[in-house]
Parts: C-alpha cells; structure tokens; sequence
C-alpha cells in the first residue's frame, strides 16, 4: 500500500442467508511510530448500494498485528466490504497483509467442500461474473501462451480463447483468422487428470490502426456446467499474450470464470438412516416455467447434477451387465413460453441422449452417506422461476421412495 487517497477493499457476496462467522487478522510493516493502517468492515445489501453501516471500525491500527471476530445474520446478496487504507509518513510503500475468512455456522450442506459456499477466505477466492474482453488499440504481434498444468474435477471443464473484431452496425463478432472467433477450446472429462498444455498461438494484429473498428479483442472463458472448484484451477491457469516486438509489452489475460455465485435455495440433501435397501429416484424431467420471456428464456439450458457425499456426480451402471451408462447430470433446453423441448443425460461417451419425461435410478442405502440434487443455469432469472415453480408444484421434480421402514431422510 501507498500513502494516498485510494482504499483497498475486498468483498464477499452472501450466496445464501445463514448465520456467518467473521475473522481474521490485519498485520503491518512498522516503518515508525508515526505510522499507520486504517481498516474497517462495512456492510451493505447488492439491491441498495447506499451508504454502510460498519460492522469493524474504522480503526487506526498502530501496532503491527490485530485480530477480529465477529457472528452475523446476513440475507443472500448482504455484501461485506473489508476495506484498508494507509496514512503513513514518510511517503513509501507499506507491507500489509489480511486475509479475512466468512463462514457459515453449523454443518456444510455442499457436496464439494473444497469449493464450498459455506467458507472461504480471501486468498482462497477467485474473480467471477466478470465478461471481459481485453481491447488492443495498437498494431503489433502476440504469442498467446500459459504454463503446462493438469486438471482433475468433479465436473467437465471447458477453456476456450477467442479473437474476434467487431461487426458494424451491431453485427456481432467477427474472426479475424479463418472462419471461426474461437482459436483454442478443449474440454477436460470428469474425474480423470487433462492436460492443458500451452497452445503457443501467434496472434497478428498489424492491422489495428487510431480507427475503433479496426480494434481487436480477445476473451478468454472457464467454463462448467455445475460447481467445481474454481479456486484450484485458476491458482494453474495464468494465460497471457507474450509480446513478439518491442512496441508492447506482454499481456496478462484475465478468464471469465463461469461460476455459478448465485444461490437461490439450499436444500437439505437425501441422507440414508439405515443400511440395504434399494430406494428409487424418480426425475420429472417434462415441466414448464410460467413468466418467460424470449429474452430470459429462449434456448437457455438448466442443468440438474446427482453428487454423492465427497462431491462426485453419480456414475450410472446397467444392473443385468454392470457396464457404465453414463452419469446422474441431465440437461434440459427451454423455449421463449418456459417449456422445454429438450430432456438429456450425460452417456458414458460424454454425449447427450434424449430421455422420456421421467426418468427413474436405483441406488443402494448406506447409512450415513448423502446424495446431493442440485440445479444450475447461468440465467439468473430462469434460477428464480424454477425455484417458485418448486416452491408451487405439489408434484415435486425428484421423488424418494423405497423400503419399510424408509431408509433414508429426504
């Protein structure tokens, strides 16, 4: 930090109301007794962005190290600001270091605890929601580049770069090589170890001159169909476009992570009691969604994932041949009216297959183990009409039945 009229802020977005504990602690540099650090704690909800009430402070820390611990209700969307500034003299750079922790009281309902929503602190976060585009405003030549890493994870992972001009007159993206924007995509398989190797691609853009439209852009996107751990992977994944000429320098790419930040509701998960019995899962897989729109709705997929305790989706074996089948994640597409017109799961090949309009799994009790169901949508909105029509429907979308006594909670 430097003497100066900007703060350092760090923020943590409540995904789901609950019962948070708050700590941490702030350390410094001593430079003098004249020294010192401000730090507050700040709080505000995301549909109000008014002014905030403080939660810590401000307060003037002189010593070299403070603690904090506070327990807050908190609604989904509270956002807490833990905020730092500097008012050191002489005028110098000041180490300071605070690494606060959120965590939800009482027992982690998340399948994959390593990427959980229940904790986490600031160093183990990762910048999401952010849809950037890196403009380039000067002619020169890339090389597009990142170290050689490995993904393993629970779920499919995607990373696709793309370079692209602009259309005029709102004609959407265009290439700039070739016949497609996307100049490098692969996807990983699910629990099995990938290679993401440095695709070393030269990236010309000699054509960039002072007039906006000759502009070029790049994007760089992680994509996912369900929660992973997010945090490992970008702690791997560091692209940037290293500068083949004098003129510009090297440039680091931020990715678009596509996390799914946004929690509507946190059910219980299927908990079995006993040990032995067979229960049926029974999956609608044919419902409508009113109030859509074309806008919110129109060819926009909701995703609906079977983990077990230690966040592994569910593999599916054929009874009468023990041969895989696929897994428990199923894909629906919907249409402007809010009714789908496609009904999926994930095969062993990694393909989707078409499904009737229910679909019914056997799994086998052991007590104490946890099946976890959850739905997933980068629409905001579609997440809000499935969760009022759950809330509505007296047909409810996963049905549990199966021995006597029932083995299991759900």
């Amino acid at each position: 930090m430097t003497n100066g009229p900007m703060d350092i802020v760090m923020v943590w977005r409540a995904p789901k109301p609950g019962q948070v504990k708050v700590s941490g602690t702030i350390t410094k540099q001593h430079v003098g007794l004249e020294n010192g650090v401000k730090f507050s704690i700040e709080r505000l909800h995301e549909s109000n962005m008014g002014s905030a009430t403080y939660v810590l402070g401000p307060n003037l820390m002189l010593s070299t190290q403070e603690s904090h611990y506070h327990t807050l209700t908190v609604e989904k969307g509270d956002l807490l600001f833990f905020r730092a500034h500097t008012n050191q003299t002489p005028f110098e750079e000041l180490g300071v270091k605070w690494n606060p922790r959120v965590e939800y009281t009482g027992e982690n309902p998340d399948p994959i605890q390593e990427a959980s929503r229940h904790e986490s602190s600031y160093d183990e976060g990762v910048l999401v929601g952010t849809n950037l585009e890196h403009t380039f405003k000067k002619k020169g030549k890339f090389r597009l580049e990142w170290p050689n890493f490995n993904n393993y994870d629970e779920d499919r992972v995607t990373i696709r770069v793309s370079f692209f001009k602009k259309g005029t007159d709102g004609g959407g993206n265009l290439p700039v090589v070739g016949n497609n924007v996307v100049i490098y995509e692969k996807t990983s398989d699910i629990r099995e170890y990938t290679s993401f190797n440095s695709p070393n691609l030269d990236l010309d853009m000699s054509s960039i001159t002072s007039v906006p439209s000759s502009f070029l852009y790049v994007k760089v996107e992680v994509l996912s169909d369900s929660e992973i751990d997010w945090g490992q992977l970008d702690r791997k994944f560091k692209p940037k476009l290293v500068s083949l000429n004098r003129d510009n320098t090297d440039v680091y790419l931020t990715p678009y992570y596509g996390n799914y930040n946004k929690v509507h509701t946190s059910h219980p998960p299927l908990e079995y009691i006993a040990s032995g019995p067979n229960v049926r899962v029974t999956i609608k897989n044919n419902f409508s969604l009113s109030d859509c729109t074309e806008a919110v709705c129109q060819d926009r997929y909701v995703y609906l994932v079977a983990r077990g305790g230690s966040g592994q989706i569910i593999p599916l074996v054929n009874m009468r041949t023990d041969e895989p089948i696929g897994y428990m994640k199923f894909r629906y597409k919907f249409n402007a009216a809010g009714t789908i017109v496609q009904k999926q799961r994930l095969n062993e090949n990694y393909q989707y297959v078409n499904l009737d309009d229910t679909y019914e799994i056997t799994l086998t009790s052991n007590i104490g183990s946890k099946d976890f169901f959850e739905y997933y949508t980068t629409e905001y909105k579609i997440g809000e009409l499935l969760d009022a029509y759950q809330d509505s429907t007296t047909t409810p979308l996963i049905k549990v039945t199966g021995g006597s006594p029932a083995p299991y909670t759900y």
